[in-house]
């Protein structure tokens, strides 16, 4: 038996994520900027931001096709919330920008996807969804600072993206769109 056979099935890190267009990520960048200079963590690059759906984790390459067919079948309309508060989680020491309230719709494109996900991969517990743009790592707590400026997001389509580690950090790369119908 090979290596390649003895570690099991080729997988890929996975999650569904809202993914900013390059206008939105300019902003986005802008308006953390005030976070960025008076955190001591690591920032995130700009083109990691991301508001991710439902974490999938190691996911056997052979499950992607069937995932993407479930995907698929998801049905949300277009819908927009503003980020207008930072937060920081304190287990992951992660400083984030994110929405006081944020639309039914947006819960529901969460739940549809947790839910079309579970048949085919190991989803983690569910837990309350609280959704931010992670701005800086390793941050252990969220210094005082005054309200960001307001950016609206808007969504027409949510992604399949895979997280590859190297040199110290992630990179996110787009693997799929889907379309808001």
């Amino acid at each position: 038996m090979n290596a390649a056979a003895e570690q099991g099935p080729e997988r890929k890190r996975l999650f569904f994520a809202l993914w900013p267009d390059d206008k939105l990520r300019i902003q986005l960048e802008d308006v953390v900027r005030p976070l960025r200079e008076v955190c001591s963590g690591r920032p995130v690059p700009a083109e990691n931001y991301h508001i991710t759906l439902e974490f999938l984790g190691n996911t056997p390459v052979e499950q992607m096709p069937a995932l993407i067919d479930a995907a698929n079948t998801v049905k949300f309309a277009p819908l927009a919330f503003t980020l207008d508060r930072w937060g920081c989680f304190a287990g992951p020491k992660a400083a984030w920008i994110g929405p006081s309230s944020y639309p039914p719709a947006l819960s529901n494109l969460v739940r549809d996807l947790r839910s079309v996900a579970a048949p085919l991969v190991q989803l983690q517990p569910e837990r309350l969804y609280k959704p931010h743009v992670t701005a800086i790592r390793k941050q252990p707590a969220l210094p005082d600072l005054p309200p960001p400026r307001t950016v609206v997001w808007s969504a027409t389509d949510f992604v399949l993206v895979e997280s590859i580690f190297g040199e110290g950090r992630a990179d996110y790369r787009v693997l799929k769109r889907f379309q808001s119908h």
